[in-house]
This record gives structure tokens, sequence and C-alpha cells, in this order.
């Protein structure tokens, strides 16, 4: 729409400079597995940190609803427990093991072995 101000990413997720640099570098460039692994080790770090307010240890077993639900949305097959990759479900395993968020298995892996059972 014409006169319609363009939002930039910073905005919109509340970023500093700093943070917005940050997450374009990891949109033009993936970040490595160790730095994905070891951002997780900081994060189950800080929720256990007496002295940390920011991270709230029980809220750690939501973060993997959360990224099951970006795995589940692609194009193909928006929001169904069914589209989550092998490679993705992998991910979401590694998260689980990270954070030591216990029965870290996905909807759609947990949907496909109830459909052999029955």
């Amino acid at each position: 729409m014409a006169g319609t101000p363009k939002i930039s990413r910073r905005s919109l997720l509340q970023l500093s400079a700093a943070g917005a640099a940050v997450l374009e570098g990891w949109l033009s460039k993936r970040p490595s597995h160790a730095y994905v692994a070891e951002g997780l080790h900081d994060i189950l770090l800080l929720a256990r940190a007496s002295d940390d307010m920011e991270v709230d240890f029980s809220e750690l077993p939501g973060l993997l609803p959360y990224a099951e639900g970006i795995a589940r949305s692609t194009a193909q097959a928006l929001d169904r427990p069914e589209a989550v990759t092998g490679a993705a479900d992998k991910a979401l395993e590694e998260i689980a093991s990270e954070l030591g968020i216990d029965h870290g298995e996905s909807w759609g892996k947990l949907l496909g072995e109830l459909s052999q059972v029955a």
C-alpha cells in the first residue's frame, strides 16, 4: 500500500541495534551447529543461575513446542505435525536434550508411533 510505513524486524521484535545485527547475520548465513548448541547451553545456565531474573527455568519446556511449531510451518503443509522433517525432528530432540526437557518428542513423531499401534 502506498504511504504505509515499512516495519523493520528490529522494531517488530523489539530488538536493540546489536540484536538486530545478530539476527541479520543469522538470516544471511546459517549459524553452525556448534554455535546453536553453545547458545542452548548458555540458556540453560542462565535459567539455572540464582541471580538471573531474565530467564525462568520453568519456561524452558515451552521453547520446545514453539520450535516444533516453526518446524511444522512449511509452505507445503502449513502447521501439520507430519510436516516435520527428519532433520527438524533431530534438531528438536537435540534442543530437548540440551535444555533437559523430558519427553522431547515432536507431535509428528508421536502421531506416527500412535498410528502404527492402532
